[in-house]
């Protein structure tokens, strides 16, 4: 998406909000117009060259009128900007994840670690917003201009030209620093990226940095990225300031000419002194004119490389518009998150996967071409060697990693699984790491469904996590901490279990799921897994003896593909790794 396009996209979300900046950001710069002309008057009417008629209590008034419409407008300006400024960048910032979310891939990885990606959610994010700025100032001081070069022409052609020399001059810089604005920029951006994303990391690895010793060198490290950061930023800010101060003094430059000029007009007697003051007055928006027109130039570029930046979080979606998803809820708060609804076609009596290629990204190594069927009601395990395709054939099926060939067919029908249509209610996932937020147990597994509705005391009783509930402070209401730290790695399992099992799926997968199980507490969730429903369809992934007894089907595979297929009894006859794994060989 083109900077320009995303720009004007989010100018149309609240066209009241802009309407209103707007005209009164053309007001705020145009009435100094009428200020100018005021002031004219009133040295006129001091010197003696006043119209007749015209006395200093009618100009005493026009300087109150003035003033009064320049301080409304600017209360205009600043809620109108304020709230259009915070109500864009919502909207930004929640499309955008929207999108990122959306594009759920495990190939389409964020391009930075989560701390990085943050910089660009918080800090491009208002760099496009904040730029917009710089459109609405410009619309008002081209009015003023329009509206001034009139007046100043018709009083006195030379000087007016001589005014306009540094607007002239600050245009023709800025075209000619653009490049190194943007490189400055970039840089900058990219540095503050680096060392967000590394903290990050740090953070979430604490222990590991602890019992590795490696603190001194992982300071090192961020002293290092730090002072990068430092002089990225030091570079972008000497820059801009250079910039800044050239524009700043050619209002001095063009004062200089002027009173150069206008003694000699004067002492003709073709400049009054209100001529005079009314030049001074219009001196410093003209004058400066070409540093707004800078600061929209500069502010354009470098809005284009935070699009860029934030575009790269969703590839491979050619002009995919960065603000699509509509509106966050501003005014009120949304509506409470419904149950996963649940359809007669949902329903499921069969997974068919035909000749499924997958491949992972970068790499010629990857899936398939993979066969399998799924029956309602059955326990299919899915054992192999560390690399043999297993936690991929998952993916895949699920639409987490995009297909390369085959399909996948749902009671028959074929259907898509990267467009979602293997979500809840038809399918949940429980991953090999699962992931929990810093909020309560209760949050965590609901994530917004109504437990009435949910069926959570039943999820927990399956997930085996109940009697744990039971032993904690706070209950359900429990705070599991960033990941949830504060939670045994087999109750994280177990949590995420139960949060797959609220939304009653049809087909529940998962990634080996009792690996951090004592041995007790994994036969139990086996066989309430698998005797609870009768109807619930399990696709797992272990190489636990008490998974492979229950499964109906257990399918071994190797580089990728299926090597034997069968009951257990079937693969042990046939397969020499699942012997190996039965016996407890490596």
């Amino acid at each position: 998406m083109k900077t320009w396009q995303l720009i004007v996209r989010l100018m149309r979300l609240s066209p009241w909000r802009l309407g209103l900046a707007g005209a009164s950001a053309t007001a705020v710069f145009s009435l100094p117009v009428a200020t100018g002309l005021v002031i004219r008057a009133f040295f006129d009417l001091l010197s003696g060259s006043a119209p007749a008629g015209f006395g200093l209590w009618e100009v005493l008034v026009l300087f109150l009128v003035v003033d009064a419409g320049l301080l409304i407008s600017d209360a205009g300006l600043s809620f109108g900007w304020i709230t259009f400024l915070n109500a864009s960048m919502a909207t930004l910032r929640h499309d955008l994840l929207h999108q990122v979310l959306r594009r759920h891939s495990a190939s389409a990885a964020l391009p930075e670690s989560s701390g990085a990606v943050m910089s660009r959610f918080r800090d491009d994010a208002e760099e496009i917003v904040e730029s917009i700025d710089a459109w609405i100032d410009i619309v008002g001081r081209t009015v003023f201009m329009a509206i001034a070069l009139v007046v100043l022409f018709r009083i006195n052609t030379a000087l007016t030209l001589s005014v306009l020399l540094p607007v002239a001059a600050s245009v023709t810089l800025v075209n000619l620093a653009g490049e190194r604005v943007k490189r400055h920029r970039v840089a900058a951006r990219q540095a503050t990226g680096d060392v967000t994303g590394f903290l990050g990391e740090m953070f979430g690895a604490v222990q590991a940095i602890a019992v590795a010793g490696a603190t001194p060198r992982v300071v090192q490290r961020l002293r290092r990225l730090s002072d990068v950061r430092r002089q990225a930023a030091l570079n972008d800010r000497v820059f801009g300031e250079l910039l800044g101060a050239f524009y700043a003094n050619a209002a001095h430059i063009a004062t200089g000419l002027l009173l150069l000029l206008a003694a000699r007009e004067m002492r003709a007697g073709t400049f009054t002194v209100g001529d005079f003051a009314l030049f001074v007055a219009y001196l410093p928006q003209v004058s400066t004119f070409g540093d707004e027109i800078a600061r929209w130039i500069t502010g354009y570029r470098r809005a284009g490389v935070s699009v860029g930046r934030l575009a790269a979080l969703v590839p491979g979606e050619r002009a995919a518009p960065l603000v699509a998803a509509g509106a966050p809820y501003l005014a009120h708060p949304p509506a409470p998150p419904q149950a996963p609804e649940r359809r007669d076609e949902h329903r499921l009596e069969s997974v068919e996967v035909r000749r499924l290629v997958a491949r992972h990204p970068g790499s010629r190594w990857g899936l398939g071409p993979v066969d399998l069927t799924l029956r309602r009601g059955t326990l299919t395990v899915l054992t192999g060697r560390i690399g043999s395709g297993k936690s991929t054939l998952l993916e895949a099926l699920l639409g987490l990693r995009p297909l390369e060939g085959g399909e996948v067919r749902w009671n028959g029908k074929v259907v898509d699984p990267t467009s979602g249509a293997l979500a809840p209610s038809r399918a949940a996932y429980v991953p090999q790491v699962p992931r929990l937020v810093s909020d309560t147990l209760r949050d965590n597994i609901l994530q917004g469904l109504p437990a009435e509705r949910a069926g959570l005391d039943s999820a927990l009783h399956l997930a085996v996590l109940d009697r744990d509930v039971r032993t904690l402070e706070c209950g359900l209401d429990t705070v599991v901490g960033p990941r949830g730290v504060r939670l045994s790695g087999g109750q994280v399992q177990r949590a995420a279990t139960a949060r797959a099992l609220v939304r009653h799926p049809e087909l529940l997968v998962v990634d080996d799921l009792s690996s951090a199980l004592d041995v007790e507490t994994e036969a139990a969730l086996w066989e309430r897994l698998a005797t609870a429903d009768g109807n619930r369809t399990i696709l797992a992934v272990s190489h636990r003896r008490v998974a492979l007894r229950r499964a109906d089907q257990v399918i071994v595979m190797e580089h990728g593909r299926i090597e034997a297929c069968g009951t257990l009894q079937e693969v042990l006859a046939s397969s020499p790794h699942i012997q190996r794994i039965w016996t407890g060989e490596t």
